[in-house]
């Protein structure tokens, strides 16, 4: 009779010689077709994911206020983990697994701040896949907005009204009413903003700066701003207050008025899981180490673009975020 042999990942499909009549020691070889599940010619198999991009709405009465189910081929990998900025989720209380099926719950999903997070799915090896979780707040949303650049689908939409109507921010122009929401967010713009929060206090300082005219909408703003110590500008006597701010920089901003404040500034993150940490400039490093673990600015996922320059809308949302955790 023919040996019962088995093979992960394979199925038997004959012999490569006839032994139905044999009469001395015969040596045969199984010949096999791969159906999956293993790693044909001892090649590897990454892991992979579906979907990839999920949405997560904050509103319990949103449709998409719900558990997020992925799929998980495991490929020649298993599953070690999940990650969010390299902090790992608790299985069972933020997700479940059972077989294929890895489940984020809702729970864990409604306490993550509006905008995108990169959840990681740390493998055992090879590629780990990642999901991609846009998380909305349509609470308050719809006819109430503003703006006619500004939609109740946008993640971004109630930080936008949030800092309008706090008096934070304005639009960038009234007919139409335009908020500019993807538009760089400036020097001078923000120090306007933290001004505006300490409700437009008064200063006897003079304007360091040689490109801060007097009489400019944000030149009171920024010698309130360089009296205390928030900012200091370029080192070479200039504050460029029409550049467009870089992540990094809006970090050291908020860091120096944290202080001023008196606020916890002790959070600190490491920084090194991210693809371009080495990018963060030596003046910036204690600040974004402290955005990042305040959950200021988190990132991508893999990487943390200190350089990139901060829009409006994503300026909305470090500030409300900074505001309703750090500022309490």
């Amino acid at each position: 009779p023919a040996p019962a042999v088995t093979r992960s990942g394979y199925t038997l499909t004959g012999w490569d010689k006839d032994f139905m009549s044999v009469t001395q020691n015969l040596t045969v070889t199984a010949t096999w077709s791969y159906i999956g599940g293993g790693s044909p010619g001892g090649a590897t198999v990454n892991a992979s994911i579906t979907p990839k991009a999920a949405s997560f709405d904050l509103s319990p009465a949103a449709s998409d206020h719900a558990d997020i189910p992925v799929t998980l081929s495991s490929g020649s990998y298993t599953l070690s983990g999940i990650l969010l900025n390299d902090k790992a989720l608790v299985n069972g209380a933020d997700y479940t697994v059972s077989g294929s099926t890895v489940t984020l719950k809702k729970s864990y999903l409604a306490a993550l701040a509006k905008g995108e997070h990169q959840i990681t799915f740390d493998m055992s090896g090879g590629a780990d896949p990642v999901l991609t979780v846009t998380v909305t707040d349509k609470t308050n949303s719809g006819a109430h907005i503003s703006f006619d650049d500004v939609t109740a689908d946008d993640w971004f939409a109630g930080n936008v009204m949030w800092a309008y109507e706090s008096g934070l921010m304005v639009g960038v122009s009234k007919n139409p009413m335009l908020f500019n929401p993807r538009g760089a967010m400036t020097r001078g713009m923000i120090v306007t903003i933290l001004h505006r929060l300490e409700n437009t206090p008064d200063t006897l300082a003079s304007n360091p700066f040689a490109d801060v005219a007097a009489g400019t909408w944000y030149g009171e703003a920024v010698a309130w701003a360089a009296e205390n110590k928030i900012v200091r500008g370029y080192g070479d006597g200039r504050f460029g207050p029409e550049d467009a701010i870089t992540r990094e920089q809006l970090a050291v901003i908020l860091m120096n008025y944290a202080k001023l404040k008196g606020y916890d500034v002790t959070a600190g993150a490491d920084l090194s899981g991210f693809a371009d940490a080495d990018t963060v400039s030596g003046w910036a490093t204690e600040s974004m180490s402290w955005a990042n673990a305040a959950g200021l600015i988190q990132g991508d996922g893999t990487k943390l673009s200190p350089a990139r320059n901060a829009e409006r809308c994503q300026a909305a949302a470090i500030l409300q975020r900074f505001i309703e955790d750090i500022a309490k």
